[in-house]
């Protein structure tokens, strides 16, 4: 899965793995979510301000945005999967990438 908020041409990717997560319990979800949030961050970051400017909020934005509906897919297997009483802990990767300028 990649995640892509548009703000410029070069394009900076970052992994996010689910290892350790239990995603069928709401904390496992807020985790990852923050982990997400932290990734965008980092790549939709432009190295030529020391402020976040008002396209890199929406390369953010843009960024977690993206990464919802894989959460919620990979939430809901992990749940399918606690219901039939077998192992939540998903093996997945997140690439969140943002385009930079």
């Amino acid at each position: 899965l990649t995640v892509t908020a548009p703000i410029g041409a070069e394009v900076a990717t970052e992994r996010l793995s689910t290892a350790g997560l239990d995603l069928s319990r709401a904390e496992g979800v807020r985790i990852l979510e923050g982990r997400v949030r932290a990734a965008s961050r980092r790549v939709c970051s432009l190295p030529t301000t020391s402020l976040a400017a008002p396209g890199e909020f929406a390369c953010r934005r843009s960024a977690i945005a993206g990464a919802a509906p894989a959460i919620a897919r990979l939430s809901q297997r992990a749940q399918a999967l606690a219901a039939a009483g077998q192992p939540t802990e998903l093996q997945a990767v997140l690439v969140v990438s943002a385009p930079r300028g």
